[in-house]
């Protein structure tokens, strides 16, 4: 034993992982002080031999040591032998990890287990998931500060912890600092979610949504299916910026009380007054007593640290000297140590040397240019006169170009690009250019003053972002210059532009960079839309929210944002006037199509039969063929394929004429979605290739997508498992590619039907049950209701009777509320399907020929096969007479018939089944009897006549 070496041995493992002390100390539950004690051995403390397992562990899992050699030798030198772990231990993660570099026995009955690299555990270690930004330089001062926000959410009890302060303050920047220390403490994520840009408290539960990759749907409130998400989680959700959302503490609340093992850090310039809050006021960085000797000890001020770093970034030479350090501290003390404030200060350092800035920063009247918390204007909260009046210090040393631009670029909400700031913030009265070149020259100027920020796309482009703290008084400045309805109608023109320009663009080849686009500058596109809607605002301002909401319909299509866009379009819809018409058919259409998508068909049909009726008020036949085509989907989903392909061939017609591509390809996948529908399986897969090499030929990446599915799903039913495979597993790459979850649930749907065709029922229920997740969380019912089939299905062949019967029952009444009569059909057949697999004759019967009535109504030939087959087993479960088997006979030819004229494959995890029902009924003819038997005219009475009279 030797635990001076011990402690050596772990500090230097920790060293090596590139962890920090505060991160062993969390991993352990031991308090950072205590642990620091322990490895110094302070005070005669030791670790237990409960601790040094759990080094071992932590360590291992850190892949700080290697080898179960490195393993014991550590445990060695801390007294304890390979037995103080049990042998399932030893090969469990994370010690199961370690490499066996020789044979060891730990206990007289047990041995070290010997695992190779390819032996261990696929996955045993998972990173965690989390959408923390990157750091760019060290955090400076703040070691007792994350101590104690590691303590604190450390605790069991503590799950809602607040970090207080005045803007500026560094809240933010710490909290993300913890937020990467505890990554590995929570396996299901940590996810940062920045709330500056929204001042409105009912968007609070959508944000923190979208950040954690849900979207919206109407079946469940958007609040509710958050806490159902979260309940059996153990995640934390950093929420950053609370201050101006306080109504919205509520929310925390409601979400804490639903998940247990949830917890919540936020940040905010006022506290939330909840009962689970705990406070931790984040203090100013440690500044120099004014008494203090500094010239040689300045460094360890973390104040004074803060703007050597800042100030040697832009003057690598920066030194202090006897003359400049005392000007820098007082510096710092002046700004009251905030971290902002500093910073703005340290950028000066190329300008001034350290006493002339103070000089000017104090300068004459310092109670007027500086303002400190305790001397600030009255009417202003205490918590912003520091910040408040050191930007305005910043500010004024701007040049009167640049002051200006700072003010106008103040019309930004969640940054812009640099080409935003061109056109919005130029000045009227320079040509193009010139403005051009002076914005340029501009926003070069308050990049070097930190007035704003450079940051990086979705795209890997540049945005220009002003942290909110410094935007709120650019707005003041803006709001004082008169020029700010003037900005914000040129912010309007050209985010209304920009929706107009992707709308075009989202149904090309760059579908993937347009939707990246508007997702960048949603904040921008919301702040225009509600500035457009805002009561004392003219007709010709609430017009252009409409144009903006009906413009983002695509965008909010294919990124599933299906509620807070009809959110949008109802509201512009109610407050914008009846005239022009063109605006107003754009916006019914929209809603109409985010409602179908829903699977809200009442909703969708009027508003856009009323949408047909403006476009042909105005004329705009090529747009009313959208419209149509949506009207099909409508008809086609609830079981009226008649009219859906009257609707439809008029749309084609429309489009063919006016040579809009796109509208022809969509036009033709929806009649191959009529046709697969009704069994007519060949005709669905040829309509479908003309559809697919029309959106190639357009670059259409989610019309290709779309139709790859539907050719994929055509394919199964024919039992083309292999071409069915690759064509949804093409069609969900692109899905994916694009953030559509809608698109990609029907690629995990049908690929779990292969898997169940091909007898891989664990698979299948994998790919189901994700494909029915993500359903529910957008809220598409109808899909809801073919994976609730699909599992019943499953479940029924795997002989979990009871457990098939409630999903189909299940599938049943959602299909029935939505109109989706295929649908119902298609589940009564499986629902027959489980009472002949449970001997009830009576039920089967009855869901056979009730499933026979409506698949007959509506020409359903796979339902109708299904049926007949059905029907003939049952007939066969019980006493049956000498005729009544004959007719089961001549149901079964048919349905083979009917089979074989849809090229329907029989799946093969059902064909054992099939056949040995097949045979029982043959055996009970005889093969005289079963030859006898001819199959029924499907076009005849006689067929219908016998399936009524079935007992």
């Amino acid at each position: 034993m030797n635990l001076a070496e011990f402690r050596t041995k772990v500090r230097d493992y920790r060293r090596q992982s590139g962890r920090s002390q505060l991160a062993l100390a969390y991993q352990l539950g031991l308090h950072p002080t205590l642990l620091s004690n322990k490895l110094n051995g302070v005070n005669s403390a030791n670790f237990t031999s409960l601790e040094v397992r759990g080094i071992l562990k932590v360590l291992a899992e850190w892949e700080a040591i290697h080898t179960y050699t490195e393993a014991v030798e550590l445990l060695a030198l801390a007294g304890l032998t390979p037995d103080s772990f049990t042998d399932e231990e030893w090969q469990e993660p994370p010690l199961s990890l370690l490499e066996s570099d020789r044979v060891a026995a730990p206990s007289p009955t047990a041995t070290r287990p010997t695992l190779t690299a390819a032996e261990k555990p696929v996955g045993a270690k998972t990173e965690v998931r989390h959408n923390l930004p990157t750091q760019l330089t060290p955090l400076v001062g703040r070691e007792r500060e994350i101590e104690q926000v590691l303590n604190l959410l450390g605790q069991p009890q503590i799950r809602l912890l607040t970090l207080t302060g005045p803007g500026g303050i560094g809240k933010t920047r710490l909290a993300l600092q913890v937020a990467r220390e505890v990554l590995e403490q929570f396996p299901d994520g940590v996810y940062f979610v920045p709330l500056a840009p929204i001042s409105d408290p009912a968007l609070v539960v959508s944000v923190i949504s979208h950040q954690l990759g849900l979207i919206e749907s109407g079946n469940l409130s958007l609040l509710e299916r958050l806490k159902t998400f979260l309940q059996d989680k153990r995640l934390l959700l950093f929420l950053d910026n609370f201050e101006q959302l306080l109504p919205a503490a509520t929310v925390v609340s409601e979400l804490l009380q639903a998940a247990s093992e949830l917890k919540i850090m936020v940040t905010s310039r006022s506290v939330l007054h909840l009962y689970e809050e705990n406070e931790l006021v984040v203090p100013p960085l440690a500044l120099p007593e004014k008494s203090a000797e500094l010239s040689g000890a300045s460094g360890q001020y973390a104040s004074v640290q803060l703007y050597l770093q800042r100030a040697r970034a832009l003057q690598h030479n920066f030194e202090l000297t006897t003359e400049t350090t005392q000007a820098v501290a007082e510096i710092c003390r002046r700004l009251d140590g905030l971290p902002l404030a500093i910073e703005l200060a340290a950028v000066r350092s190329k300008l001034y040397t350290p006493q002339a800035m103070l000089a000017r920063l104090i300068g004459p009247g310092e109670t007027n240019r500086l303002n400190l918390l305790t001397r600030g204007a009255q009417n202003l909260p205490e918590r912003q006169q520091a910040l408040r009046n050191t930007i305005n210090w910043s500010y004024e040393l701007l040049t009167p170009d640049q002051a200006r631009l700072f003010s106008r670029m103040a019309v930004f909400a969640g940054g812009s690009t640099l080409e935003a700031v061109e056109i919005i913030c130029r000045d009227d009265a320079t040509d193009d250019q010139a403005s051009s070149f002076e914005v340029l020259e501009g926003v070069q100027a308050l990049l070097d003053n930190s007035m704003i920020q450079q940051v990086e796309g979705s795209e890997g482009d540049s945005r220009l972002l002003m942290l909110e703290t410094i935007r709120e008084f650019a707005l003041e400045k803006l709001v004082e210059s008169g020029e700010y309805e003037k900005l914000r109608e040129r912010h309007m023109t050209y985010f209304l532009e920009l929706a107009e320009q992707a709308e075009t663009e989202l149904r090309g080849p760059q579908t993937k960079r347009w939707l990246d686009r508007l997702q960048d500058d949603y904040n921008n596109l919301r702040a225009a839309f509600n500035w457009g809607l805002d009561m004392e605002k003219p007709a010709a301002d609430k017009q252009a929210s409409l144009k903006l909401a009906g413009s983002l319909s695509l965008f909010w299509e294919l990124r599933g944002y299906f509620l807070e866009g009809r959110d949008w379009l109802f509201r512009a819809l109610a407050q914008s006037p009846e005239e022009p018409f063109a605006p107003r058919a754009k916006a019914l259409s929209g809603e109409g199509r985010l409602a179908y998508l829903q699977g809200d068909y009442r909703e969708a049909q009027p508003l856009l039969e009323k949408a047909l009726e403006l476009w042909r008020e105005v004329n705009e036949i090529p747009q009313s063929a959208e419209v149509l085509l949506y009207l099909g989907n409508i008809a086609n989903r609830i079981g009226n394929y008649n009219e859906a392909r009257s609707l439809l061939e008029e749309s084609l017609s429309i489009t063919r004429k006016s040579g809009i591509q796109y509208g022809v390809a969509d036009a033709l996948n929806t009649l191959g979605l009529a046709n697969w529908f009704q069994g007519n399986f060949p005709k669905a897969q040829e309509i479908y290739r003309e559809s697919l090499k029309l959106w190639k030929e357009q670059e259409n990446l989610a019309g290709i997508a779309m139709t790859l599915s539907n050719m994929g799903a055509v394919d199964y039913q024919q039992g083309e498992y292999e071409s069915a495979r690759r064509h949804q597993q093409e069609s969900l790459k692109v899905w994916q590619n694009l953030g559509n979850k809608l698109g990609g649930t029907h690629g995990l749907q049908h690929l779990g039907l292969i898997a169940y065709a091909e007898g891989d029922f664990q698979q299948a229920h994998a790919l189901l049950n994700e494909s029915l997740e993500v359903r529910q969380e957008i809220g598409d019912r109808w899909g809801i209701g073919r994976c609730l089939a699909a599992l019943g299905s499953l479940a029924s062949l795997e002989k979990k009777q009871d457990e098939a019967h409630n999903l189909l029952q299940e599938s049943v009444d959602l299909r029935r509320e939505l109109g989706d009569r295929w649908g119902v059909a298609e589940s009564l057949v499986e629902l027959g399907r489980v009472a002949l697999r449970t001997g009830d004759r009576g039920m089967a019967l009855a869901y056979f020929k009730e499933a026979w009535t409506v698949a007959l109504e509506l020409g359903l030939k796979k339902v109708m096969l299904g049926c007949l087959e059905g029907l003939a087993f049952t007939v066969n479960l019980g006493k049956s007479s000498r005729d009544e088997l004959k007719v089961a006979g001549r149901w079964l030819k048919t349905a083979a018939r009917l089979r074989d004229e849809i090229r329907a494959a029989l799946p093969q995890a059902e064909r054992a089944e099939f056949n040995r029902e097949a045979l029982r009924l043959r055996t009970a003819l005889g093969e005289r009897g079963f030859a006898e038997c001819e199959p029924f005219a499907l076009d005849k009475p006689e067929l219908k006549e016998s399936v009524a009279q079935a007992r």
